[in-house]
């Protein structure tokens, strides 16, 4: 019987009731060997940088918390007040991003400083 390929990233389960509602989960072993093959190693060779990673990680989350504040932000003062209001309060949202950015800024000095 053939072994069935791996689609995408997706990892098929097969599920078996069991005594008191409990359930047993057996992956299939040639996912297993499909995923192994597909480059998800124990060991990758190369060491992680946890630093560098939670850098670019809250890198990321701040412009995402900008993003949501001033688009968000917008939409609902142009849903509940209408246009004009909107562009009035864009400017007032891109002041607080601006606040926060400054924030984050003064943060990363204090960081690097203790570094």
């Amino acid at each position: 019987m053939p072994k069935p390929p791996i689609q995408g990233e997706i990892l098929h389960l097969r599920c078996a009731p069991v005594q008191n509602d409990r359930l047993v989960i057996e992956v299939l072993p040639h996912f297993i060997e499909q995923i192994r093959k597909n480059g998800m190693k124990d060991n990758p060779g190369k060491p992680t940088d946890l630093r560098a990673q939670r850098k670019r990680e809250q890198r990321r989350l701040f412009w995402i918390v900008a993003a949501f504040l001033v688009v968000g932000g917008s939409i609902a003062i142009a849903l509940v007040y209408g246009p004009p209001a909107a562009a009035l309060g864009l400017g007032f949202l891109l002041a607080g991003a601006g606040v926060l950015g400054l924030l984050w800024l003064i943060l990363l000095l204090i960081e690097r400083s203790i570094q």
